[in-house]
């Protein structure tokens, strides 16, 4: 600053204490700048102090003065274009870089900006160093300009208000976003707290459905074996009996069928006695035409020949044994067909007696008779069936909380690798197309899981009921109503298998499936 010419530093003093081209001997107290030096602003550093930020005690309005510099004494003149050039064409020094001021100031900023100057500092790295024509430029320049600008009091006012009312909002936008976060996160707590109660709650509702179903499992199958070991004498039982050199197991019957046979023998008697006797009535039978004189009897080979036995009963007597005889035989008839139906009922429960035989024995010899619960969800009661490879059990999901079959297939472990591929290939098959089947006639396939090698499980719809086998066992026929409704069903099934791409064949189709 000390080797430029005088005017020119004054002008440039001027233009960097934000009072334009005023008069440069009116007294005012100007903010003075402690710039870094070049070095430190070329390593990144833009920051100054400011000793004294006081506006002016008497500013010029409007910048209407001329900016010309004063004399040093006497009347104030203007410096004429001559002179200026003069001074001009005199050898300066150029500012250096390292000066500290050509580094913070660039073209753009001096034309337009003349009291911004921090914003002039942060672009100063991207500036070059300004000319003297350019101070030139900005000094005649600013002289038509100097109505339209800001005074130094207004914008040191704006940039105070904006920042703070921007902090209030600031401080107000992140105090009401600290309370939401703050309520949503209290929110977040009572759910998750709710939703582990639900939970906790859930399990003991499980816990305890499980538990009420398996004691009830439980008296369930104690009173039938109770019932079945009572059955056991009254309908019979199973005894093993030796034949050759094997040992097969033989029906025998209980208590009462042998009543019951006993009965019918004894009906089987008295009906052949009421034939005996009617034969010997029809003997007895006296004549209704009148008596004649009998002829003498004719001599044969020196005997007499004996007539026919004069009948003891009188007409009445006669017709009276035979109404008698009538009605016992009717007696009789209307006993055995009682003791007829006794049987078949009692035959009715042998059937059943024997297959719940059956099904406790089979129950009793499974694996899974101790209430397992299966892939995490499934909970086994008790065995309904047993086929040849599987075994059929009425469950209950306790996820959806429904009674469910489920079908555990089990390979025997004596069968070679091919055989065992071979079911495992058909079966696969089998539920593959029975999960894509949807009939309201077709018991619906709900899930398929592995147990472990040689057993899997497929979870079905539970039917409740006995089968269309059962209940020809038990009744022999059935009516013709009842047939009817029953094939209709039967033909929905298989018609809804044959319209599919492509059809399906139920080939074990039979009273049992």
């Amino acid at each position: 600053m000390e080797g430029l010419d005088p005017v020119r530093r004054e002008l440039l003093e001027a233009r960097i204490n934000g009072i334009g081209c005023k008069n440069i001997q009116q007294p005012f107290e100007s903010p003075t700048y402690n710039f870094m030096n070049g070095n430190n602003a070329s390593s990144g550093s833009d920051s100054f102090e400011t000793t004294s930020a006081q506006p002016p005690a008497s500013p010029t309005s409007n910048f209407e003065k001329s900016c010309t510099p004063p004399p040093p004494k006497g009347r104030k003149r203007k410096v004429t274009t001559s002179e200026y050039k003069e001074v001009s064409q005199k050898p300066t020094r150029q500012i250096n870089d390292s000066s500290g001021i050509g580094t913070y100031f660039g073209k753009k900023d001096i034309l337009t900006s003349p009291i911004r100057v921090p914003m002039g500092i942060t672009n100063a790295r991207n500036s070059p160093t300004p000319s003297h024509s350019n101070i030139d430029t900005a000094v005649t320049s600013r002289g038509t300009q100097t109505d339209n600008l800001p005074t130094d009091a207004n914008v040191t006012g704006s940039s105070v208000k904006q920042p703070d009312n921007s902090k209030i909002v600031d401080s107000g936008n992140l105090e009401e976003l600290r309370r939401e976060i703050s309520r949503l996160e209290q929110q977040a707590n009572g759910l998750l707290a709710n939703e582990k109660k639900m939970k906790e709650k859930n399990e003991r509702s499980v816990e305890l459905i499980k538990e009420f179903l398996i004691s009830q499992t439980i008296d369930q199958k104690k009173r039938c074996r109770e019932h079945t070991m009572a059955n056991r004498l009254r309908l019979g039982q199973f005894n093993t009996v030796r034949q050759a050199a094997s040992f097969v197991e033989q029906w025998n019957d209980g208590y009462a069928f042998i009543e019951i046979n006993k009965k019918l023998s004894d009906i089987m008697q008295q009906k052949e006695e009421l034939d005996k006797f009617k034969k010997n009535l029809q003997k007895r039978k006296p004549s209704e035409k009148p008596e004649k004189k009998e002829k003498k009897a004719k001599l044969s080979e020196g005997f007499v020949v004996p007539g026919a036995p004069a009948s003891n009963l009188s007409l009445s007597d006669y017709h009276e044994q035979d109404e008698i005889l009538r009605l016992r035989v009717n007696a009789i008839k209307k006993e055995e067909q009682e003791v007829q139906q006794e049987l078949e009922k009692l035959e009715r429960e042998r059937n059943v007696h024997i297959r719940e035989l059956k099904r406790i024995n089979n129950e009793d010899q499974s694996r899974f008779n101790h209430h397992p619960i299966l892939h995490d969800r499934y909970l086994l009661l008790q065995m309904i069936g047993k086929g040849g490879f599987s075994e059929v059990y009425k469950g209950f999901d306790l996820k959806e909380l429904h009674y469910i079959a489920c079908k555990v297939h089990q390979l025997n472990n004596d069968w070679k690798e091919d055989k065992k591929a071979n079911y495992i290939k058909h079966a696969v098959r089998e539920y593959t197309i029975h999960r894509s089947l949807n009939h309201h006639r077709i018991v619906r396939l709900q899930d398929v899981f592995e147990i472990d090698s040689n057993s899997f499980v497929t979870v079905l719809e539970y039917c409740d009921g006995n089968d269309l086998d059962f209940i020809l066992k038990q009744h022999k026929t059935i009516p013709e109503k009842e047939a009817r409704v029953v094939m209709m069903q039967v033909v929905s099934a298989l018609k809804y298998l044959n319209e599919r791409k492509p059809p399906v064949i139920h080939y074990d189709l039979k009273p049992g499936n």
